[in-house]
Order: C-alpha cells, then structure tokens, then sequence
C-alpha cells in the first residue's frame, strides 16, 4: 500500500466520497491533506504516527485542546525544497528552541523565516 500522503489522502477522498459526504466536506479533507503533505515534504513523504502528531500539535489550539482552523491557516505556509535552505530552517527552529520562546512565537517566527528560504529559493 502507497503509505505517503497524499497516497493515503487519495484512499480517504475516496471513502469519503463512497460513503456519500458532501463535497464540501470532502473539500476540507483534502485541502488539509494538501497542506499535511506540503508539511510532510520536508520530512520524508511516508505517513508516521509521529508526524501526523507533529502536524495535530500545530493545528490545535494550546489553549482549548481543539482543533483550530485560524492556527491551519497560519501553519500552512510552504518550506523549503533545497536541503541545504532545509537544513538552515531545521536549525533555525532548534535554536528558536533552545532560546525557550513559547511555541506560539516560534510558529510565527518560523513562517517568517521559512517564508524567506523559500523566496530566496526562487531567486
């Protein structure tokens, strides 16, 4: 069996879609595989207990312990491809870290940042 992703995102489209579900609904599904994909990319692209995890810890709120559509949005941005730009942000968040700034601030500061890798990428 296809374990990535998006292989694994396919199979749920489809169920959904055979257990009659409204294509909004399925439309959220998959935009939130794209975005686990994307986050999977830089991580090796098989599915993982523990990265499904790291994503859920990013996609729910702290505070409430639920689900947060505004925290997807924000995590959703792109990171980048090239391994040495990915090593850089690896090591950006290490140290984001080490410094003990509250998770909140390192996921805004990380956007920044891996919004100027991927930039600089294009350049």
């Amino acid at each position: 069996m296809d374990m990535t992703v998006t292989g694994i995102g396919s199979v749920v489209v489809a169920e959904l879609r055979a257990a009659g579900y409204q294509e909004s609904t399925i439309g959220q599904y998959a935009r939130t595989i794209k975005v686990l994909a994307r986050f999977a990319a830089g991580r090796g692209s098989d599915y993982s207990p523990e990265l499904g995890a790291e994503f859920a810890s990013m996609t729910v709120s702290p505070r409430t312990g639920r689900f947060s559509a505004q925290r997807r949005m924000d995590y959703g941005g792109p990171r980048p491809a090239h391994a040495r730009l990915a090593e850089l942000d690896a090591a950006w968040e290490a140290e984001m870290a080490r410094r003990g700034l509250a998770a909140a601030t390192r996921e805004a500061y990380g956007r920044v940042a891996r919004g100027f890798l991927v930039f600089l990428e294009g350049v």
